[in-house]
């Protein structure tokens, strides 16, 4: 056997355990502080990061809430990550998504800026069905308007939309009585 660590039943090698240890005292002594405690306004975000982990981050985030609803500080940080990645569809429909979903008092952010959000990402991402079944979503349950969605909810069929898209759109048909 020979080498330390080889073997059935081994225990780790203390020295990797001991720098454990060690990186756990230098935390609690605040010599090292854990990313999300550098800067808790934008944890884990930094620009190096691709835009579908920024949005895995921020959704993570906003299902760690009880109430799971979103708060201003979440659009900042989308439109923090937007200055950096503006061509990204994702980003631009979770804003649309957290914009419908804020549950702050003083929300100055209109709902048609969802609408904004969801057509600049179907403008980004023209094969991708996800933006118009959010588009048919929003004209069907915001705006009212179950005759305008309905274009959207077939455009995001034939994009390959699956059963969500198909059940999107006959509930806006029966809504019309169709």
């Amino acid at each position: 056997m020979g080498q330390r660590g080889e073997g059935i039943g081994c225990p780790t090698p203390r020295r990797s355990r001991r720098s454990a240890r060690s990186r756990n005292r230098e935390i609690k002594q605040h010599r090292v502080r854990p990313a999300a405690q550098r800067d808790r306004r934008w944890p884990d975000m930094t620009p190096a990061r691709s835009p579908g982990d920024i949005v895995s981050a921020l959704q993570a985030r906003r299902r760690s809430r009880p109430s799971g609803w979103t708060t201003q500080e979440d659009l900042h940080d989308i439109d923090r990550a937007l200055a950096e990645h503006p061509a990204s569809a994702e980003l631009w429909m979770l804003r649309g998504d957290f914009i419908l979903l804020c549950d702050d008092a003083d929300d100055t952010t209109p709902l048609e800026e969802a609408l904004r959000s969801y057509k600049t990402a179907a403008d980004l991402a023209p094969t991708r069905p996800e933006p118009q079944l959010e588009i048919g979503h929003y004209m069907d349950s915001v705006a009212d308007d179950p005759a305008g969605a309905i274009p959207f909810f077939e455009r995001a069929i034939a994009l390959g939309g699956g059963q969500e898209a198909r059940d999107a759109l006959q509930a806006a048909k029966q809504q019309l009585g169709d």
